[in-house]
């Protein structure tokens, strides 16, 4: 082999392995830019799912405020009608009881009530003016400016103590479970 052709192959070997280097560089720049874009594209849907998910909360923390306000107003109109409601049958039922008071079933009740009522610590019974033939052993009867419907209230000799068994006092006693049912 001569001076040239060691020469040349010596040249060739290193232009070969400025090429290989160049090649290696070239596919280290390439891997290097694909990395970057694969972080830049992953920081990139981290940023954007952050935003996302604070997006979606201010929108259901919005959107439960207006439920709520929503139920709460339901709420209250429910509770504005059911008071109507039983304001409405709460007249009607009086009627219904000052009409009862009326009725010879009335007069069994109420001596029913008196019957079954616990008298001995009592002095007075008062009663309606329309029900003042009631007369009970031991006690005095009076009657009532007070408009009860009907039925009676006990009173002890020094007025502290009451029972009250009025018509009235019995229907606003009612639980709610029991009036509208």
């Amino acid at each position: 082999m001569t001076v040239q052709q060691k020469l040349d192959a010596f040249a060739k070997r290193i232009k070969d392995d400025i090429n290989n280097k160049q090649r290696q560089e070239a596919k280290e720049i390439q891997e290097a830019i694909v990395q970057a874009v694969n972080e830049a594209e992953n920081e990139a849907r981290r940023i954007s799912n952050e935003q996302l998910r604070i997006e979606i909360a201010k929108l259901e923390r919005e959107s439960n405020k207006k439920i709520y306000t929503a139920s709460t107003k339901a709420r209250q109109k429910l509770f504005e009608l059911k008071e109507e409601l039983k304001s409405e049958l709460l007249y009607e039922l009086e009627n219904y009881l000052r009409e009862f008071t009326k009725s010879p079933e009335y007069k069994s009740f109420l001596q029913d009530g008196l019957k079954h009522a616990e008298t001995a610590a009592f002095s007075t019974i008062v009663v309606m003016p329309q029900d003042a033939d009631i007369t009970l052993p031991n006690l005095t009867t009076e009657t009532s400016e007070e408009d009860f419907i009907g039925g009676f209230k006990l009173l002890s000799a020094d007025k502290r103590v009451t029972a009250d068994y009025s018509l009235l006092t019995k229907l606003g006693e009612l639980p709610d479970e029991d009036f509208w049912n």
